[in-house]
């Protein structure tokens, strides 16, 4: 399904309000992607002033947007984005430095460094910073799967990198490979695609502690496979 392009150009934009140079970025998730359920959202003020083409996009029921942002180097992104927008590190974190930053997401869990509850561009968005050797690596060799489970379901990409782009084909025909021989028998195009997003949980660090629901699968699927269609290239 092609994205809608005034949607992705608002997601662009937001991007674009960092200094700090961006070499890959992606949107994903629900705020992205609305999934099928019953859930509504708590707060419809949830965006501040979001542009039209995100309240259009999300409609009654607004969501956090979610990016990673791929970049050269940890050590100069924090110090430049630590300029700019100081309050969107805790106090602690921001008084130490762009160098123990940098150590933190380089060294920790899947080498991602989260900002979470950020207002840019009126609207609430959650992004991660991770070098992009470090997103080739876990696309190509599965080292904590945690980036490469996310980017086998649906995602936007916002801006392109080659050599992303090709470690992401390598993910995704190891997913279709690892899916299938997790089948058994005859399946069904859903049971694919199911057992395709399932994989993600595994790489997923909220799935030890209860953070998340596997039954959130359904949702996700619901409806869209074209999505999962055109994220495998079917």
């Amino acid at each position: 399904m092609p994205p809608n392009p005034e949607f992705k150009h608002a997601l662009q934009q937001i991007t674009q309000q960092f200094r700090a140079p961006i070499s890959y970025s992606i949107a994903y998730g629900s705020g992205v992607f609305p999934q099928t359920t019953n859930k509504t959202s708590s707060n419809p003020q949830l965006h501040p002033n979001p542009p039209p083409a995100i309240k259009k996009a999300q409609k009654a029921h607004p969501k956090m947007i979610d990016f990673i942002f791929g970049i050269s180097d940890a050590n100069t992104w924090h110090t430049i984005n630590l300029q700019q927008h100081p309050h969107h590190y805790p106090p602690l974190l921001r008084s130490l430095g762009p160098h123990a930053i940098s150590k933190c997401q380089e060294n920790f869990g899947a080498g991602v460094y989260f900002h979470p509850f950020i207002t840019v561009n009126g609207t609430l968005i959650k992004y991660g910073v991770v070098n992009l050797e470090s997103l080739r690596r876990d696309l190509v060799s599965w080292n904590t799967l945690y980036l490469a489970g996310r980017m086998q379901k649906p995602v936007m990409v916002l801006q392109d990198n080659a050599a992303i782009r090709d470690a992401g084909r390598v993910n995704l025909i190891s997913a279709l490979r690892t899916a299938l021989l997790l089948l058994h028998g005859r399946f069904t195009e859903w049971e694919l695609y199911a057992t395709l997003a399932g994989l993600s949980y595994m790489g997923d660090p909220r799935m030890v502690v209860g953070g998340d629901d596997p039954g959130n699968l359904r949702a996700l699927l619901g409806g869209r496979l074209e999505r999962f269609r055109g994220c495998m290239g079917a």
